[in-house]
């Protein structure tokens, strides 16, 4: 029943990219400048909160390359958006965690098409 459970909340979040994504800073050791951030992945449901459980449901559910796509769309927009907004550096850089997972299908070894806002 639990299984049951989460893969309907999976293919929820999935349909509905209910994922957001926060930006983590990285510094420079050498200025203390921001010169990059992370982005890191949310979701919008209160019963999937953990990345962890959201990837682990997506390797299970083959989903994984649907996640890499709404992560490298979505994050790429925010990131945008801010840098638009003035709310980051226009000249830091954006770091996407891209995982080149055993067993992934070549599909999902290849980037989203574009095209990618540029920061």
């Amino acid at each position: 029943m639990v299984t049951y459970i989460f893969a309907v909340l999976m293919r929820q979040l999935l349909s509905n990219a209910q994922v957001f994504y926060c930006f983590q800073p990285i510094f420079s050791a050498r200025s203390g400048r921001v010169v990059a951030y992370e982005a890191l992945m949310r979701s919008d449901l209160p019963t999937l909160r953990s990345p962890a459980t959201i990837m682990k449901l997506a390797r299970e559910q083959g989903a994984l390359y649907e996640i890499e796509r709404i992560t490298f769309t979505k994050a790429l927009e925010t990131f945008d958006s801010l840098c638009r907004a003035g709310s980051v550096s226009g000249d830091a850089m954006l770091f996407v965690n891209w995982r080149r997972l055993r067993g992934c299908t070549p599909r999902c070894r290849t980037p989203p098409p574009g095209p990618y806002p540029r920061a």
